[in-house]
């Protein structure tokens, strides 16, 4: 048999094992959004001492979130951290669950879609729109339930060859922002901020930090970005900010 991936969560404490039946009417504990996708396990069964139970032991969940195949072909899972949200493509499109700070994990959504070499997407901050990527350096925006109408595009400042596409996030929105949002991309080669007008169905670059970049760690909520540029430099941006490169 192929071997077959979980995605769970936990975090281990004793008490939830009780909750699990109460809290949610299915068995399954609400999701806490300081959890982790982890595998957690319940080590032997058997009735434990007052000493050995006051002590924290791992917990099984009542089940998976996900269950793929890693060696499937056209199948993985990302994750959008603005929406603390769980994609899994598969052929023809992907579908969703959310990790929710209350109430049980909904089924989610499947969005069909025709776009090859889908890697990874993260939807607006209203959910009506999505933004993915395909391979290492194509990008575009498609509606969540229009999926037929042509995406929105994206084209990037720099036109090297090698560039390669690290990580993306839209920005917080501004107050009565209701018409654009503003996606940060970041590439190998720098950041580059969007302005993506849905009712006029187009896409602007606003601002573009050039940087060499290894690996990165972006935070959606605040709009930051952490870049490693090279074995012992790393620079932050606060794409909120007026001056974005911080010091």
């Amino acid at each position: 048999a192929k071997p077959q991936a979980q995605v769970c969560l936990g975090r281990p404490s004793p008490p939830l094992a009780l909750a699990f039946r109460h809290l949610d009417g299915r068995g399954r504990r609400p999701p806490h959004r300081g959890d982790v996708p982890v595998a957690i396990w319940m080590p032997g069964g058997g009735e434990k001492s007052s000493a050995s139970a006051a002590e924290p032991s791992p917990l099984r969940l009542s089940e998976a979130l996900f269950n793929w195949d890693p060696a499937a072909a056209g199948e993985g899972v990302s994750f959008d951290e603005l929406h603390q949200r769980i994609i899994h493509r598969r052929p023809g499109g992907f579908s969703t669950a959310d990790l929710l700070d209350e109430g049980y994990i909904p089924d989610g959504l499947f969005v069909q879609c025709d776009l090859q070499g889908l890697q990874s997407v993260r939807f607006s901050p209203d959910g009506l729109y999505f933004a993915f990527l395909c391979g290492k350096r194509t990008m575009g925006c498609m509606q969540t339930l229009h999926t037929a109408r042509e995406p929105i595009s994206l084209t990037f400042k720099w036109k090297n060859c090698d560039l390669e596409v690290l990580n993306f996030f839209w920005l917080p929105l501004a107050a009565n922002q209701a018409d654009h949002a503003d996606l940060a991309v970041v590439t190998n080669q720098g950041i580059e901020v969007f302005r993506l007008s849905f009712e006029q169905h187009a896409a602007k670059s606003t601002k573009a930090f050039p940087t060499p970049a290894r690996l990165c760690w972006v935070e959606p909520l605040s709009g930051m970005v952490l870049v490693c540029s090279g074995n012992r430099t790393l620079q932050p941006f606060d794409l909120k900010a007026k001056a974005p490169k911080l010091p």
